[in-house]
């Protein structure tokens, strides 16, 4: 686990990395965030082919991820975006300024926010 610069984390966070979670600097996690780079069991698919239970989360420079938020495996965001309040995300956003709620939901670019 790799955490960055002026990182800050409200209370009643879960951070459980497993394999890999960066966090870049200036992040803000608000209270019962979650960051979960595992599904903390396997997974069997019906061709008995086993899934990994871990993939890395990576949260660039300047994010905040506000209050009741899930950041699950395989995730990625972008510097200066926002997660709304009960986000979840679960997969990747290669895009910056954005904030993005519900499950997976762009709800608007080139946002801007400040401590």
């Amino acid at each position: 686990m790799v955490i960055g610069r002026n990182f800050y984390c409200n209370a009643n966070c879960i951070i459980n990395s497993g394999k890999s979670i960066r966090i870049g600097d200036d992040a803000l996690l608000g209270w019962d965030v979650t960051l979960i780079d595992g599904d903390g069991h396997r997974m069997i698919k019906q061709t008995s082919e086993r899934e990994d239970i871990f993939a890395p989360i990576e949260i660039g420079n300047h994010v905040w991820i506000a209050a009741k938020s899930s950041i699950l495996k395989g995730s990625y965001i972008d510097d200066d975006s926002v997660i709304a309040y009960g986000g979840l995300v679960s997969k990747k956003f290669n895009e910056n300024n954005i904030l993005i709620g519900g499950n997976n939901q762009v709800l608007k670019k080139g946002i801007e926010w400040t401590k």
